[in-house]
């Protein structure tokens, strides 16, 4: 098991992951959002290949829409 902090939060993951998998798991739709890795944004076609390791901090931030 593994523990990140996600959006500030923590959370428990059985296993090291993709940020692809982790957005997947979180039922997210991917181009509609951004993802930082410790402190440094993760561009989009890096997804599949960046792993989620313990003590990672994520932040994924959606668009807002409105006035």
């Amino acid at each position: 098991m593994i523990r990140i902090q996600l959006n500030g939060q923590p959370k428990a993951l059985d296993d090291a992951l993709t940020i692809e998998r982790l957005v997947q798991l979180l039922q997210l739709k991917s181009p509609h959002i951004a993802v930082a890795l410790n402190y440094d944004v993760v561009p989009r076609q890096e997804f599949q290949k960046v792993t989620v390791k313990d003590g990672d901090k994520i932040e994924i931030i959606r668009p807002v829409v409105g006035g």
